[in-house]
Formats: structure tokens, sequence, C-alpha cells
């Protein structure tokens, strides 16, 4: 009969679909087995008991197609494959377990009449509570519609309201669905343009994406930070990913702000992979600073990021002192190290394992994997999508000096365990005084960073070796000899963290210690947010909760400083001394020192 029925469903599902939204199949595969096994369990008559099996097969057969076709309609690029993995996993579990209830149950105690009764209750619960969602979800958007009409009404007085791209005159033209202004001196439009043949979410007929449109908007945000126009670089898919996230702010027909996120992964302490917004051009010419157009495109961009369900914004910030008011805190730190190749001798034999060199190509293949690992083990470790390989790692700098190689580490069991990339910048003096600069080093292993490190600090006519980026508990210091011979150049801030729903960002990490502390936390900007307000956290090495909660707080903190505290970049008790975190319950900074510890210390990796 699940044959049968499986058949019938993914028989019925693509012809369903011609007719029938994604989510109206989803609930009808839920609440039509509901009603046959409701009526199966009233009679108990053989055939109904049959029909209503293969009721529930076929909704299952249905269900799974539509909930594959709604995550290819809706789901981000960067999170669709495990989204996919995940379905399926949960999916066949299900099916086992299921299958496993009447083996497990004696047969003196099983009634099919009460396993028809629990199976039509869970089903109609599951069916009432998704249209239940959907019907919240709609009234949702219809609210934020209404909100964006009456700021549209308030804006357009003397404005024009719609703006497009013409092609064959190279005016911009941006279809204006979401326009939200803080003065009547320009207009923010978050873009509408997607690839070709794919709608935004609100809103059907719009422009395919312009590459005119597109230039001037890259244009923007390079002469804001001051750069070389290079109009090849915005022709790159690397700018072109996820149009529907970025932003304009108009005055007149010129653009003269921009901003945009990326759907991105963020390691947790732990492991788990957090859905988090990546905010990234940021940008407003210098000709309209003062004006609110920066305040305006980070409140729409956190707007965005938390009607999506992404718990956290990051960021790399140009200039330290702007993204604190937004609530942003540092997160993770990183410096910048030289060592002289004279001075760069090991205490201890290098492990086993061989640095093979590679050429770009075959870099292009082999690094994505090796990070991909690497990233997953590091706390604080940004996504690297595959658009961000060829167009940004690979993509040649016409600023940089000196001549790029590649080279892996395999380990003595064949694997691939670490990479590095680097610059050798030749110079000659009395004698070679060459640099060499290492410009990414990702290891899966210590052994594979210790082997990594003794190759770069070695090459021949190489005088200092540098490294840009490196984690603040880099271990090439306690592998020299001579420690101090690492010398730091620059120690700072790297990732910002801004968290928007305090309960989900502190339930997806675990935690060093058990222990139990309660938050208040103040957002100034989004006082009415997911971050602001008190959460009890409930945490410990295998997991945590964190929920919403009346007790009185142990710690007080800004939302600032609970994206610093986080990942465990730093201990709130530093942030204590520094006057940012205040102590309600004496002991509790202890508490949440040895909690939110972390090893390593977090690190990015990934600039975005």
């Amino acid at each position: 009969l699940s044959g049968v029925g499986g058949f019938i469903g993914n028989l019925l599902a693509p012809q369903l679909r011609k007719v029938a939204r994604e989510e109206v199949i989803l609930a009808g595969s839920l609440v039509l087995p509901a009603v046959g096994c409701l009526f199966a369990a009233r009679s108990a008559s053989l055939g109904l008991t049959t029909f209503g099996a293969l009721l529930i097969a076929a909704g299952a057969a249905a269900g799974r197609v539509a909930f594959d076709s709604l995550l290819q309609r809706d789901a981000p690029d960067a999170i669709r494959g495990r989204s996919f993995a995940r379905f399926e996993t949960r999916f066949q579990i299900t099916w086992v377990a299921g299958a496993l209830i009447p083996v497990a149950i004696p047969p003196v105690y099983q009634d099919l009449r009460i396993g028809l009764f629990v199976l039509a209750i869970g089903l109609g619960f599951a069916g009432l509570s998704y249209i239940a969602g959907m019907r919240a979800a709609r009234e949702a958007v219809a609210r934020r519609r209404r909100r964006m009409e009456r700021t549209r009404e308030a804006v357009e007085r003397g404005v024009r309201a719609n703006v497009s791209t013409n092609t064959d005159t190279g005016s911009v033209l941006i279809d204006n669905l979401r326009l939200r202004d803080t003065s009547p001196s320009f207009r923010l439009i978050p873009s509408p343009a997607r690839p070709p043949g794919v709608t935004h979410r609100e809103g059907p007929d719009m422009p395919r994406r312009s590459p005119r449109a597109i230039a001037l908007w890259g244009a923007a945000g390079d002469i804001a930070f001051g750069e070389r126009i290079e109009p090849a670089r915005l022709e790159l898919d690397w700018t072109s990913l996820e149009l529907d996230r970025t932003i304009a702010a108009f005055d007149g027909d010129e653009i003269v702000g921009t901003g945009r996120l990326f759907s991105f992964e963020l390691t947790m302490p732990g492991g788990r992979l957090l859905p988090a917004a990546a905010v990234s051009w940021i940008a407003v010419l210098p000709t309209h600073r003062r004006r609110g157009i920066l305040t305006a495109i980070k409140s729409t961009q956190l707007d965005d990021a938390a009607e999506r369900g992404e718990p956290l914004a990051m960021l790399y910030a140009s200039e330290a002192g702007i993204y604190r008011r937004f609530g942003y805190g540092v997160s993770t730190s990183s410096m910048s190290v030289g060592v002289s190749r004279r001075h760069a001798a090991y205490l201890r034999p290098v492990p086993d394992g061989r640095i093979r060199l590679v050429d770009e190509d075959d870099a292009r293949k082999l690094f994505p994997e090796i990070f991909d690992r690497a990233r997953r083990v590091q706390p604080g470790a940004v996504q690297r999508v595959d658009a961000w390989w060829p167009d940004q790692f690979f993509w040649p700098d016409p600023d940089d000096k000196g001549t790029r190689f590649y080279c892996v580490y395999e380990s003595p069991d064949g694997g691939l365990d670490g990479y590095a990339a680097y610059r050798f910048e030749a110079r000659w003096g009395n004698g070679p005084q060459g640099t060499l600069h290492v410009t990414d080093l990702v290891s899966v292993t210590p052994d594979a960073r210790a082997v990594l490190w003794r190759y770069l600090l070695d090459v021949d006519l190489v005088e200092t070796i540098k490294a840009w980026v490196v984690p603040v508990d880099e271990p090439l210091r306690w592998l020299l000899r001579e420690p101090r011979r690492m010398e730091v150049t620059r120690l700072g801030e790297s990732l910002w963290v801004r968290v928007l729903d305090a309960p989900a960002a502190l339930s997806a990490r675990t935690y060093a210690t058990p222990g139990r502390v309660v938050f208040e936390v103040v957002d100034e900007f989004r006082p009415d947010g997911g971050a602001a307000g008190r959460v009890a956290l409930d945490g410990g090495p295998d997991g945590a909760e964190a929920r919403r909660t009346s007790d009185e707080p142990d710690l007080v903190v800004e939302v600032a400083e609970l994206g610093g505290i986080l990942l465990g970049g730093v201990r709130p008790s530093a942030l204590a001394r520094a006057g940012l975190v205040d102590e309600r319950t004496p002991g509790a900074l202890a508490v949440a020192d040895a909690m939110f510890a972390v090893e390593p210390l977090p690190f990015s990796m990934t600039d975005f």
C-alpha cells in the first residue's frame, strides 16, 4: 500500500502544482489523510482502512514534492542543499520510526482503531498548525505592506515614485517596490533584481537585472571607498549574487548610497552552521554624508534579515566607530605577523607529511573542499560560497606585488588537510631580500598547520615572511624556538556580529561548562526587536536552551556586547572591567566566563 500510495502521490503532485500553490498541496497532504484516518477509525472496515493507508502514503509523496518545490522557489542558494539534506534525513527517519512502533508494541496491546485515531489527531494537528502559520505569515506581509504604503505616502510629495532601468538609453530604472525613507531629500530602494526568469516574492512583474544598473550601483561604492572603478569586476557572478538583497539610495536619478546582504553560514562553537546576514558594499557618497542615508540602509537591512529568520547579521567594519550604534559588537579578532627567515627555527621536529605545489587550476578544484572541512571545526568561520572563489580569492589584483603560488599539505595517509596561498615579492640588495606574503593559510589539523608554516618559512631567496590575517591564538609563536621572533604588526577586530534573535543565537552553540545565566539585553536601535529583553540561558557541552523570562537578570548587556561574547572572542568579565557589562548577581561573571570559553578562539577566515 505504501508503494502504491507513493506512486499515486508522485503522479498527482506535478498535476496539482499546475492548479494550486505548493503551500496548499502541503496543507492538503496533511489534512486529507487525517480525515481519511478519522473515518477509518470510526468504521474499522477493511476498505476504509486501506483507503486511509493509501491517503497517508500519497500525501507523504505529494507533500515531499511540494516541499522540494518550495525550497527551490524560496530558499537562498547558500542553504538550499543543506535544507534538502535535513528534510530527506528526517523524512526517512520518520518512516522508520513509524514502522518500528507496531513492532515494539506487543500484539496484545495493539488496537487498530486507537492507532488510526492517533494518526488522525497527529496529522490534523500538523495540518491545522501549518494553515495557521500560513495565515499568520500572510497577515504579517499585509501589515508590512500597509506600513510601507504609509511611508510611501509620507515621502512621495514632490518625489517621483518609480525608477527603473532602460538599457536602450542607459538611464537608471529600478521598480520601487519597497520604499523606506527618513527625509524628503533621498529615496531608499531595495532592488527587486533577480536572475532571469525568477521573480521577487513581493511582485511578479519585475524587470530582469540590467548590467547597466549593476555597474552604476557598484561604481557608487567604488567612489565612496576611493577605489579605482573596474568594470570587469562588476560583471562577475560575485557582484550579481543575491541581487534581491541589494539596496540603492537615490537623489533624483543618482545613486548616492549602497548596501547589500549575502546569505551565509557562521560556524558556532560546537559546530552548528547558523544562517547569518553578511553585510557588504555599505557606502555613501561624500557629497551626501550626514543625511541619515546610512541609518536608513542599516535599518532596512536589519529588518530584512529579521524577517527572513536570520538570528544574526555580521560585517567587517572599514571604520570601527560606525557600527556600534546599530548594535554590532566585535566578535572575532585577528592579527598580522612577520617572521625573519634567519630566526625561524622550530623548537621541535616537524610533523610528518609533505607539501605539494599546485597550479591555479588545481587550486580552484582542491581549496574549496579543504576550506569547507576546516571552517566546520573553526568557531567564527564564515562560509565561502561557490562564486566567492573565482571572483574574490583568485581574482588578480593589479595592486598586488609578486608572483602567486599555491600549495597543499598531504598527510602520511594521503589526505589533503591544508593549503596555503602566497605571493613571492622578489627584491635584491647585497643579496636576496625577498618578502613572502601569506594571503591564506587554512588547516584542518595542527600537523597540517605546522608543516605548512615550516614550508613557508623555508622558501629560498626570502628575508621576511609576512601574514596579514592570522588568528590571535596562532600556534606559530609556540612552534618557534624563539617565540619573540614572531612579531605582531597589527592586532585588531575582524568580524562584527549583530544579534537579531537572542534566544535563537544563544541556543545555537554549545558551552564549555554547564551553567545558567539570565541576560537583560538593551537594544536602543531596535527596542522592539528579537534581541531586546530578558533571556534565560541554560547551557553546557551538550547544547543549550535560551528562552524569554521574567526572572531578574544576572547580567545586563547592550546588544553589541552580546554579539561580542557570543562566539567566545572576548570574556564577559573583560567587558565588565571596561564598564560595558553590569553584573547584578555576584558570581554571574565567573559563570559566564566559564560557559562562553571556546577552543580554539573564534576566527572568521573569510572577507566579504
